[in-house]
């Protein structure tokens, strides 16, 4: 095994760390140590609770406990941190780690009386010239302690806890990209330029009684800071993610499968653009009334509430598919309903990561990086997957997947989406403002609200020309995703196999559009590539200078720029879908083994490099729109940000719709590959502008 590899490094460590976890000593082990004690002598610190706290520094390896340090809260006594006395084994000792089991009590403060658990009452320091006394431990002395461990079942609570904690510490610091991550929380402090609390005793280190009510109340931990450790995310926003993916699953599965059953179910599937119409209009209402019902109700309850309703509503909408009670006037009720909810979850959807992981340009593209190149995973696995299928299966198990992922993702949401402490009470102040000015946030006065929003949220955009550039270059870059799924992908599945043969439809377009999510994590990797490099500039390794957070922008400036340009190059990818050539099905015989290749055409291999330089491309330009926008306009800008970008998409549908309505074949995209030539001159425009409105100011000089 090459043990020089990360993630073999980690494997052999995780099944170490497993197997001390089943060989930890229970009660009973505790009670032995405490009997083979009897010759070991110890210097105990006077007044003080001796050997607290010590277990978990032994498994740490740090085997003089002198030097090592405890940080805690003390929920009893209001302290945010209590520095414990140290324990030093003798000279003679062969066993260091039985020091902090066997400390006889000294001048009044019994062993029993000392645990780690919050006292009730304010901890006495010693006077600093009593600082330290020298006392032996007899054998009958440590016999007896040991006996009142054994005897005592709850003294052994806090010490298993810290061994636990200790544990858990161990494993969290392999899998976790923070350095100092499962250390001892001294040391991690110190790692963080926080002030440690020492275990050697002095006056300065250990706080009086009468100091207790001058120290600060403990604060909560802020989670762009505690959690780095989490792929440098912190937890909330890995689970978001992880939410994200699980919910994901449905979204594709319905997707891939929706055209297909309305092609059979109705006969003309261009009706998916005509409901995607009605819930684009309905979107652009929900993004608009989205960032009111954030600040009235916060950004999970919002994002949760939004997401249980799409869950119901979309759940009864598979149920009447499924029976074949569905007609076409219902499924444009719920298509405008789940469009009205998704639209006001988006809005909170696109605020929760610059809550959780800040408005700094390298943490956004970082969570937009890993968000995007693992739903690309399962955008390249569901989309194929499902066509098989529903092939051999029938739509049945495609129905199933939404509501059984998206239960599944709103129960994680709702146990780990923590929004920052910060964010709140900008939310809560505001609110107390609109209330001392007389404004009440009722249903009546969300509606009023909704022509004031989307002025506001523009006037943010408009009047800033490097938010008006990027916005629009989301835009037209972002509108072909839409585009391709809903239209474009299905009418090529369904213009090669026949309009009769919707379930063989659905293995074409599922796979051009598992191989376009392909190429979407491709450009995910690239970007993780991109962002390793840049840490290494940095850390200033390989003999270089560290770069400042401004030459850090800046290169992602000029990447994002690049990255434009290879989009507009990436648009052939789509023009080849003009070319009518049959799936490799039916041009050369495969084995079984490569069967699930034969649905492979050529738009579907051009697919690939296109959604690498697409995906990277608005995704570098979503961060770049949202680093620039201030913290306190996020919610409208975003709100706007959205209904505009998906008013475009829905214009652009609706065109779509009529042409593939009315022109049979493969005409239709001859239309479309003369269309992206002026669409191309728009790329090339934007990126040169964009490059423009955005320079440093010494470059623009």
């Amino acid at each position: 095994m090459d043990t020089k590899t990360p993630v073999s490094t980690r494997i052999v460590s995780s099944i170490l760390c497993g197997a001390l976890l089943l060989a930890c000593p229970g009660p009973a082990a505790y009670a032995a140590v405490g009997q083979v004690v009897s010759s070991v002598k110890i210097d105990v610190p006077v007044n003080a609770p001796a050997g607290a706290g010590l277990l978990r520094t032994s498994f740490s390896g740090t085997l003089d406990t002198r030097t090592s340090a405890l940080t805690g809260t003390l929920s009893g006594t209001g302290l945010s941190a209590l520095a414990a006395p140290a324990v030093t084994a003798g000279n003679n000792s062969a066993a260091p780690i039985q020091t902090s089991l066997a400390a006889p009590a000294v001048q009044g403060v019994s062993a029993a009386a000392v645990t780690l658990q919050a006292p009730t009452a304010p901890l006495a320091a010693a006077p600093a010239e009593k600082s330290q006394t020298t006392a032996a431990a007899p054998e009958s002395g440590a016999m007896s302690q040991a006996e009142s461990i054994s005897a005592e079942p709850g003294r052994l609570a806090a010490p298993a806890a810290r061994m636990r904690k200790g544990v858990i510490g161990t494993l969290k610091s392999l899998f976790s990209t923070r350095k100092d991550a499962g250390e001892v929380p001294a040391v991690a402090a110190e790692a963080s330029g926080k002030t440690a609390v020492s275990l050697a005793p002095s006056s300065e280190t250990a706080p009086a009684a009468d100091e207790k009510s001058s120290l600060p109340a403990p604060q909560p931990a802020d989670e762009k800071e505690g959690g780095k450790g989490w792929f440098g995310m912190g937890k909330s926003a890995v689970m978001f993610i992880a939410a994200l993916l699980v919910g994901q699953i449905g979204v594709e599965a319905l997707g891939a499968s929706m055209p297909a059953l309305v092609q059979k179910t109705f006969g003309d599937f261009t009706v998916v653009a005509q409901l995607g119409i009605f819930a684009s209009i309905a979107g652009i209402i929900g993004r608009t009334i989205g960032p009111v019902a954030v600040a009235k109700f916060g950004l999970k309850k919002t994002y949760l509430g939004a997401t249980v309703t799409r869950l119901i509503s979309i759940s009864a909408l598979c149920a009447l598919l499924a029976t074949g009670h569905m007609t076409l006037p219902l499924m444009m009720a719920f298509y405008s309903i789940n469009g009205l909810l998704q639209g006001v979850a988006l809005t909170a959807e696109t605020s929760i990561p610059p809550a959780l992981v800040g408005q700094n340009p390298a943490a956004l593209e970082r969570f937009w990086t890993w968000e995007q190149t693992l739903l690309e995973i399962i955008g390249v696995t569901g989309p194929i997957a499902t066509g098989a299928i529903i092939a051999s299966m029938g739509f049945l198990p495609a129905l199933i997947a939404f509501p059984a992922s998206f239960a599944i993702a709103i129960a994680i949401l709702a146990l780990t989406l923590k929004i920052p402490q910060k964010v709140e009470a900008m939310r809560l102040a505001d609110l107390e403002k609109k209330a001392a000015e007389g404004k009440k946030m009722t249903a009546g006065a969300i509606f009023k609200e909704f022509f004031r929003k989307i002025g506001q949220g523009a006037k943010i955009v408009w009047h800033n020309p490097v938010l008006r550039t990027s916005f629009l270059g989301f835009t037209v870059y972002m509108m072909l995703n839409p585009f391709l799924y809903a239209m474009l992908a299905p009418a090529y599945g369904m213009a090669l196999v026949g309009a009769a043969n919707p379930e063989l439809a659905a293995g074409i377009y599922g796979t051009m559009t598992g191989l376009y999510s392909l190429g979407g994590l491709l450009g995910g990797l690239l970007m993780m590539l991109e962002q390793k490099k840049i840490k290494r500039l940095k850390e200033g390794k390989d003999g270089q200078a560290p770069i400042t957070d401004e030459q850090e922008n800046e290169i992602l400036r000029k990447s994002m720029l690049r990255w434009m340009v290879w989009g507009t190059v990436g648009l052939l990818g789509i023009a080849t879908m003009a070319i009518p050539l049959p799936a490799l099905a039916t041009l050369v015989a495969l084995p079984s083994f490569l069967s699930w290749a034969g649905s492979l055409t050529l738009p579907a291999l051009a697919l690939i490099p296109f959604g690498v330089a697409q995906v990277v491309s608005y995704l570098k330009l979503r961060s770049f729109f949202q680093s620039k926008v201030p913290e306190k306009d996020m919610a409208d800008a975003m709100g706007f940000f959205g209904s505009a970008s998906l008013a475009v998409s829905t214009v652009g549908l609706l065109a779509l719709k009529y042409l593939f309505k009315g022109v049979a074949g493969f005409t239709p995209f001859i239309y479309i590959a003369l269309a992206l030539i002026p669409l191309a001159a728009y790329y090339i425009y934007l990126t040169r502008h964009l490059g423009k409105v955005s320079a440093p100011t010494t470059e623009k000089k």
